[in-house]
């Protein structure tokens, strides 16, 4: 069943999410606002919206990644010597399964400022996509360029922070010093 939601939430757009929690919470239930920007309640529906993709496709490549590290003989070996399943999990399991996972986080970190052009127009969110679009629709093309370059160097950035969580992630992975 959590497989079948998990395929299901990676295939539905986010703002196909967006549309039903603002029936369902805000017109139908009344629990939360549909517009607004400023109070946490405010951030409670788009983030929901955005979260749900993201979440879902985490968890399918970390179910994978999970599943292949397993059948390795590493692990085989720990749990032969007599290794607690627990720290095999934390120690060895999660650990070298997280490689897939950190390669999705920079596309992601970048992702939440560039792709949410849509949801910032459902929710009327002053964010940057809400200023690209309006940059395009008025032909300003030094706001398009400049947008343009700072999503690129974000891009570039988030890159970067990825390079530096692979070296926490695992120590065998660090940066070649140049030979003399």
């Amino acid at each position: 069943m959590i497989r079948v939601l998990v395929v299901l939430a990676i295939c539905v757009p986010s703002f196909v999410f967006a549309a039903e929690l603002q029936y369902f919470l805000a017109f139908k239930w009344k629990l939360v606002p549909v517009f607004g920007w400023g109070q946490l309640k405010h951030y409670i529906l788009p983030v929901a919206a955005y979260a749900i993709g993201g979440i879902a496709s985490y968890t399918k490549y970390t179910r994978s990644s999970m599943i292949s590290v397993i059948g390795e003989d590493y692990i085989v070996t720990a749990q032969a010597k007599g290794c607690k399943r627990k720290r095999i999990v934390k120690k060895h399991v999660l650990r070298n399964s997280m490689i897939p996972i950190i390669t999705m986080i920079g596309p992601a970190i970048s992702g939440v400022f560039a792709g949410s052009f849509i949801l910032e127009k459902m929710f009327s969110i002053p964010g940057l996509g809400f200023y690209y679009v309006k940059a395009v629709s008025d032909n300003d093309y030094t706001m398009i360029i400049g947008l343009t370059i700072f999503f690129a160097i974000l891009f570039v950035g988030a890159l970067i922070v990825v390079d530096i969580l692979y070296g926490i992630a695992d120590p065998r992975i660090r940066v070649a010093k140049g030979k003399k």
